[in-house]
């Protein structure tokens, strides 16, 4: 067995147990995939008029976080998480709107709190944090992004 390789993969090498190939020769595919998550400020307003993009106490600052998969085969069960500065929280609170956009498909609201199956998002008022089920992304799918408002205390 090979060291550990990178995000986790491990590779395996050794012969075939089967004499079907003279040389006793095997051939293993080895497949890794890469997460890369880039966060960008969208947009700020300060709400105070004359372009309002001072980051000012009660501005609000969007955020925007891309998330593309590359490589071979998927990754499953990803759950992004982004812990906000303890002078950001997220606009609204609990009611806030995180809208996520898999796959390069439509954005939609996925903390709608009446539909259960749009609760792929959350925020976490204690520590802070938003974190977002993506499921399963295919490598080499359209980026996915995550979108969502906070508020400078």
């Amino acid at each position: 067995m090979l060291n550990q390789g990178q995000l986790s993969t491990d590779a395996v090498m050794g012969t075939s147990l089967s004499n079907t190939n003279e040389g006793n020769d095997a051939r293993f595919i080895v497949t890794a995939i890469e997460v890369t998550i880039v966060k960008a400020i969208s947009s700020v307003s300060d709400n105070l008029g004359q372009n309002g993009a001072n980051r000012v106490p009660g501005a609000d600052v969007e955020y925007t976080l891309t998330v593309t998969v590359t490589g071979l085969g998927e990754a499953t069960n990803l759950i992004v998480s982004d812990e906000l500065p303890a002078e950001l929280l997220l606009k609204e609170g609990e009611h806030g709107i995180i809208k996520v956009s898999k796959s390069g498909g439509a954005e939609e609201d996925m903390t709608a709190e009446d539909d259960a199956s749009k609760d792929d998002a959350k925020y976490n008022e204690g520590n802070n944090t938003i974190s977002v089920d993506l499921g399963t992304i295919t490598a080499g799918d359209p980026a996915s992004t995550i979108r969502f408002t906070t508020v400078i205390q």
